[in-house]
């Protein structure tokens, strides 16, 4: 673990890092956690509101930002070069259901 110093708005920079997962599905949690203290937090969460208990959040948000973004399916099939994502590689397309 590192710190790291931000200077954007904590609020924004929460509503950045949960607003799209959470609304996706890419965003789950363990049931052991469904007592934390954070899931209260992320209830209570106001925007609008600058003094409010968002520590978890805001530890959260920084740690989703932080994370690469994965796809979960291997794209190419047996024949092609699995090592050759550069741009010159050929295109494929991926259907969501999100």
């Amino acid at each position: 673990m590192r710190e790291q110093h931000v200077s954007t708005n904590k609020q924004n920079r929460i509503l950045d890092a949960l607003e799209a997962p959470l609304q996706s599905g890419f965003l789950w949690m363990h049931k052991q956690l469904a007592d934390n203290p954070a899931i209260e937090q992320m209830r209570n969460f106001n925007p609008a509101l600058n003094q409010q208990p968002d520590d978890y959040l805001d530890s959260l948000a920084g740690t989703i930002l932080q994370t690469p973004v994965r796809i979960s399916q291997l794209l190419a099939n047996s024949k092609q070069n699995f090592l050759n994502w550069r741009a010159s590689s050929p295109v494929h397309e991926v259907n969501t259901d999100y």
